[in-house]
C-alpha cells in the first residue's frame, strides 16, 4: 500500500494555514533513476558523516560520486553553506541548505526575527505567543536582570548558548536577586546567548518530561514551501520531573530532553529495542528487557497513542504544531527568499546569457534562460530541520529552538526505522523535481498567510 509521510503546509485563504496530503511522496523504491536514459541519481556525500545516507543511497541505487568529484545532482553537507558554493550550482544540482537559514536557526536572531513579526502581527489578530519570551544576551542583560528581579525568586529562566547544541552550555537559574543571578551568569557574561522563560508546568508522561523532535523539510523559499514529516522522536528526560527548586536546579537529566545528554545517565536510560510500531520491548540500563512504554524515546505513533487513551486530540496538537513551524518560518522567508534570488536565481540566469560575440553568431533563435525560467525549473536548495518542540500541562507547544544540522545517528533501530524514511521521502521528493523539472502549481498566499509575509517583507526591507 502506498503510504504518504510528509504534510504540506501551505498559505489560504480566510485561514493562516491549510494542510493538505501530498501526492508527490508515494513510498516507491527504485526512486533513483533520472529519467528515460535510465541513469543513476549521483549523490556527494563528501561532507556528510552519517552512514544512514549511505544506507539509504545503497538502497535507493544511488551512484555516490567520488571525493573532489563535480559531477553530482544531490550534495549533501552537515555544515551551513556559504555563498560562493551557491554560486557555483548549475541548474541541474541540488544541495540540501539554504544560505541564510541561521537566522532561524541561531537562537538570538529566531528571537530578534519572531519578536519583531509578533509585534508587527499583533494588529492583524495573529498570535505569535508559541515560543518562550527571550531576551538576547549580552546585548538586553539589563532588560533580563530587572525581568528576573521583579518575577522574584520563585521564577526560573533557563540561558542557552547562541549557537549551542545537544544541551551544552544551558543552565537553569532563579529570579529574584540580581547579585546571585550575576553571579550565576559570570561564566557567560561575554558569551552570545539566549535567556528565556522557563515552561515550569510541563505536560509528563510517566512522571517524565519530554519534547518533540519534529522533522521539516523547507523544499522552497520563493514561495514559502512546506513539508512536515508525519513520524517523528519524543524525548524523555531519565529523572522524575518536580518544578525547578534550589536543590534540583542543577539536575540536568530531569529539566533538559537532550538525548545527547540523557544517554549519559546510565542507571536510568532505556533504549527503544525495536521501532515502536507495536514493540513491546525495551533494553533497561542493566540490559534487561522492559516495557516499550518506558523506553526514553518514542514516536509520534506511540504518543499520539497514548494521549489518545488520555482523552487528548493528537490532530488538534498537530495542527498547532504545524501553525508554530509555517509562522516561525514565515518570519524568515523575505530574508531567505531574497538571498535565494541573488546568490541562486541571479547567477544561473546570468552565466546561462551568450557573450557579445556568441549573440551575433547565433541568430535570433538563441534562447537564454531568464530569471523566471530558472526559478520554475525548481529550487536549487532544500533543507531538512528539527524542530524541538515542548508541551505544557495544557497540550500547548512552545518552540524551543531549530537545528539546521539535525542528527540522524542512528543509535537504535527505532531511530533508523523514522529516519531512514524520513531522508528516503524528503530526497525522493527532491530528487523527483530534480528529474521532471514539473511543479505543482503554487498560487500567491492569500488572507493572514499573505498579510504576515507582507508585513514580514516591510520588517525586511
Amino acid at each position: 500500500m502506498e503510504t504518504y509521510m510528509l504534510t504540506q503546509y501551505l498559505l489560504a485563504e480566510n485561514s493562516c494555514l491549510s494542510q493538505v496530503d501530498s501526492e508527490v511522496m508515494k513510498r516507491k523504491h527504485g526512486h533513483g533513476k533520472r529519467g528515460a536514459g535510465g541513469q543513476q541519481l549521483r549523490v556527494d556525500l563528501s561532507a556528510c558523516k552519517y552512514e544512514l545516507f549511505r544506507i539509504v543511497a545503497e538502497r535507493l541505487g544511488w551512484q555516490i560520486v567520488p571525493l573532489g568529484s563535480t559531477d553530482w545532482d544531490l550534495y549533501w553537507t552537515d555544515t551551513s553553506i556559504c555563498q560562493q558554493r551557491l554560486l557555483k550550482l548549475s541548474p541541474t544540482q541540488r544541495i540540501n541548505h539554504f544560505h541564510g537559514m541561521l537566522e532561524l536557526c541561531r537562537k538570538r536572531a529566531m528571537a530578534r526575527s519572531l519578536s519583531a513579526l509578533a509585534a508587527a502581527a499583533a494588529p492583524l489578530g495573529i498570535s505569535y505567543d508559541f515560543c518562550p519570551y527571550t531576551w538576547q544576551l549580552p546585548g538586553q542583560m539589563t532588560a533580563f536582570l530587572a525581568a528576573a528581579k521583579a518575577a522574584g525568586k520563585k521564577a526560573t529562566f533557563i540561558v542557552k548558548p547562541d549557537a549551542g547544541c545537544q544541551g551544552k552550555g544551558i543552565k537553569l537559574v532563579k529570579g529574584g536577586s540580581e547579585d546571585k543571578l550575576l553571579k550565576s551568569l559570570a561564566d557567560i557574561a561575554a558569551t552570545q546567548a539566549v535567556a528565556q522563560q522557563y515552561v515550569a508546568k510541563p505536560l509528563l508522561v510517566n512522571g517524565l518530561k519530554f519534547d518533540l523532535r519534529v522533522y521539516v523539510l523547507v523544499a522552497d523559499v520563493d514561495p514559502l514551501r512546506v513539508y512536515i514529516f508525519k513520524e517523528g522522536l519524543v524525548r524523555f528526560c531519565t529523572a522524575p520531573y518536580k518544578k525547578p527548586t534550589s536543590t534540583n536546579i542543577d539536575c540536568a537529566y530531569m529539566h533538559l530532553t537532550n538525548y545527547a545528554v540523557n544517554k549519559h545517565n546510565t542507571e536510568a536510560y532505556v533504549a527503544a529495542h525495536a521501532s515502536g510500531y507495536g514493540s513491546t520491548q525495551a533494553v533497561g540500563a542493566a540490559g534487561q528487557e522492559c516495557n516499550v512504554e518506558a523506553a526514553s524515546k518514542w514516536t509520534f505513533k506511540q504518543l499520539k497513542h497514548h494521549l489518545d487513551s488520555q482523552g487528548h486530540s493528537w490532530s488538534a496538537l498537530w495542527g498547532s504544531i504545524g501553525e508554530l513551524i509555517v509562522k516561525s518560518l514565515i518570519a524568515v522567508a523575505p530574508h531567505l527568499a531574497a538571498t535565494y534570488r541573488s546568490t541562486v536565481v541571479n547567477n544561473i540566469s546570468a552565466a546561462s546569457q551568450p557573450s557579445a560575440v556568441d549573440s551575433s553568431s547565433t541568430g535570433s533563435g538563441t534562447k537564454c534562460a531568464s530569471a523566471a525560467t530558472v526559478a520554475a525549473a525548481g529550487c536549487r536548495c532544500f533543507e531538512v530541520l528539527g524542530y524541538d518542540v515542548l508541551l505544557d500541562d495544557q497540550l500547548k507547544p512552545w518552540l524551543l529552538e531549530v537545528n539546521h544540522s539535525p542528527s540522524f545517528n542512528i543509535d537504535s533501530p527505532l531511530d533508523r526505522t523514522v529516519k531512514e524514511q524520513l531522508i528516503m521521502d524528503a530526497v525522493k521528493l527532491v530528487s523527483g523535481c530534480l528529474m521532471h523539472f514539473n511543479r505543482d502549481p503554487m498560487h500567491a498566499p492569500q488572507g493572514h498567510g499573505a498579510q504576515l509575509l507582507e508585513t514580514c517583507s516591510q520588517i525586511a526591507s
